[in-house]
């Protein structure tokens, strides 16, 4: 090709300036003297005024488009965004569209970036599970009802140089805290005097204040006596009472709102209560006796309740 009349036919929009270098008489490359805009396209045209060295033009003029690379951005985050009801014990996932951390072994997690800060401060672990995937772990649960702002800096870059170029941030609330189950179940009846009051929460609970808002009611309105023996995990209360309970009685356990969620989180959503009712006392035995022709007497018994 003649060279003049090629460098002279091409031309990019937007313009760039730049440099050709030819590999050959057929070959060049054309080097713009600055970066390209990211996510940008650009069109490059060749007109039918590049000949060859005979004097040949172009049939007619070329044109193609080059899209760049775009802006690393933050594609997904759990939990989303305006999430309420989230599990305390939550994963914090951050994932990028690009490449923005090396292939690395566990033991360079270290050295690479955590983009990663939540309001309140939480104390974690934060690794990425690979090139794109950040995740942090929590060391303890969450605050119940709660809301807790995530948040990734602009400035953080991908492997190729892009630039996430605006903060990310995002919203999420964790669940308040509430009973999900109890034994005995609220309407039992004949339940065993020395039965243990046992309630299982959502979350963690704070165990003074948990303690201080449970009752054990009887039908007078006084409180029984007894202690309180907790799961390790502080989600699992159980109340023992000092003594039997009486029997065909009628008892109210309850919790009030006082309760509160572990790690300075909320108060319990609503009161939590359950009726139960105590074993009868047992029945007597009635004997009945019944006369064959012979000399021998038959007894048998039956046991009714009163």
């Amino acid at each position: 090709m003649d060279r003049a009349s090629v460098q002279s036919a091409f031309a990019m929009e937007p313009a760039v300036p730049g440099a050709f270098t030819w590999d050959d008489d057929s070959t060049v490359t054309f080097r713009p003297e600055t970066a390209l805009e990211r996510a940008a396209r650009y069109t490059v045209n060749i007109g039918a005024g590049a000949r060859s060295q005979a004097g040949l033009n172009l049939p007619s003029a070329v044109s193609f488009h080059a899209d760049t690379v775009g802006f690393l951005e933050v594609t997904q985050v759990l939990p989303a965004p305006d999430t309420s009801g989230a599990d305390v014990n939550s994963v914090i996932t951050v994932m990028f569209n690009r490449p923005v951390v090396p292939l690395a072994s566990l033991r360079d997690q270290a050295s690479l970036p955590n983009p990663l800060t939540l309001q309140p401060a939480v104390s974690g672990k934060g690794e990425w599970l690979n090139t794109s995937i950040f995740v942090f772990r929590p060391d303890q649960p969450l605050a119940g009802g709660r809301t807790y702002a995530g948040r990734v800096a602009a400035g953080l870059t991908d492997t190729t140089g892009g630039l996430l170029k605006e903060d990310f941030v995002w919203e999420f609330s964790l669940q308040s805290p509430e009973v999900i189950n109890s034994l005995p179940f609220s309407g039992q009846s004949a339940v065993a005097l020395n039965q243990p009051i046992s309630l299982t929460f959502n979350q963690p609970m704070d165990r003074a204040s948990t303690e201080a808002a449970f009752g054990l009611l009887d039908p007078g309105g006084q409180p029984v006596a007894g202690s309180f023996k907790w799961a390790g995990d502080s989600t699992s209360l159980e109340f023992q009472p000092a003594q039997f309970l009486t029997r065909s009685t009628n008892y109210l356990a309850k919790v009030e709102t006082s309760a509160l969620a572990a790690a300075g989180g909320a108060a319990l959503t609503r009161p939590f209560s359950l009726n139960f009712t105590t074993v009868p006392p047992p029945g007597r035995s009635k004997v009945a006796i019944t006369a064959w022709p012979s000399a021998s007497v038959a007894c048998r018994t039956s046991s009714s309740t009163s």
